[in-house]
C-alpha cells in the first residue's frame, strides 16, 4: 500500500456562480473563505460550463466588455 491514499485529496466542492462572485467581492464572507480554501489546496472546487458562463456574464456586466478585452489583450502580448 502506498503512503498516499484517496484521503490525502483534496474534497472537491461543488459552487455555484452566487458562490464565486461573492468570495470575489465580500472580503469577509464564508464565500472568500471558500475561495482562499480551494486557492490552498485544501478543497477543490468544481464548476459546472453553465456556471463558468454565468460568472463571466455577471463579471462582464459589473465591469463591461471593455475591462475584458483590454485583460485579454494585454495577457496575450506578455505571453
Amino acid at each position: 500500500m502506498s503512503s498516499s491514499s484517496a484521503s490525502d485529496a483534496p474534497v472537491r466542492i461543488f459552487v455555484d456562480s452566487n458562490v464565486l462572485i461573492e468570495g470575489l467581492f465580500a472580503p469577509w464572507s464564508a464565500s472568500r473563505a471558500i475561495l482562499v480554501l480551494a486557492r490552498s489546496g485544501v478543497i477543490r472546487l468544481v464548476l459546472s460550463p453553465y456556471v463558468e458562463e454565468e460568472v463571466e456574464r455577471a463579471l462582464l456586466k459589473r465591469f463591461g466588455e471593455d475591462a475584458y478585452f483590454a485583460e485579454d489583450e494585454q495577457s496575450f502580448r506578455t505571453a
